[in-house]
């Protein structure tokens, strides 16, 4: 009887266990997300405060971080974000990598950007098919 019974619970429990690695996936790059673009209106905040143009570079803990109207470019925003267990390409992408996957990352996409889902402030998009 005990044998029958461990076997419905477990015949029940496993789908929910094995449907936590999605769920953490889409935790782990939503906070991602969150947190690039948290960075950049950081930026954008301290460059307005500055008195600086929306194409001036400012410092942040003695690092240089290019603007582009207003806001970090695809290149710079690495540079303010603590992207451990992540891989940033300080390439044209701005791509932040989870595992070093291509198709599984967050994409940083600045203002005039034409993958950018928004045209006065920088955007991201989450890239998940390949986790």
């Amino acid at each position: 009887m005990v044998i029958v019974i461990l076997g419905i619970l477990a015949v029940n429990a496993i789908p929910k266990f094995i449907d936590l690695k999605s769920d953490v996936q889409d935790a782990v790059l939503s906070t991602m997300a969150s947190t690039v673009l948290t960075a950049a209106n950081m930026a954008h905040l301290k460059q307005q405060a500055s008195g600086l143009g929306p194409n001036e570079s400012i410092t942040v803990n003695g690092v240089t971080v290019q603007m582009k109207d207003g806001y970090p470019t695809e290149l710079s925003i690495g540079l303010l974000v603590d992207s451990s267990g992540f891989t940033f390409k300080d390439d044209w992408t701005g791509w932040f990598l989870w595992k070093n996957i291509w198709n599984c990352r967050v994409d940083y996409n600045q203002v005039g950007s034409s993958f950018n889902p928004t045209s006065d402030k920088p955007g991201v998009l989450i890239e998940k098919s390949g986790c």
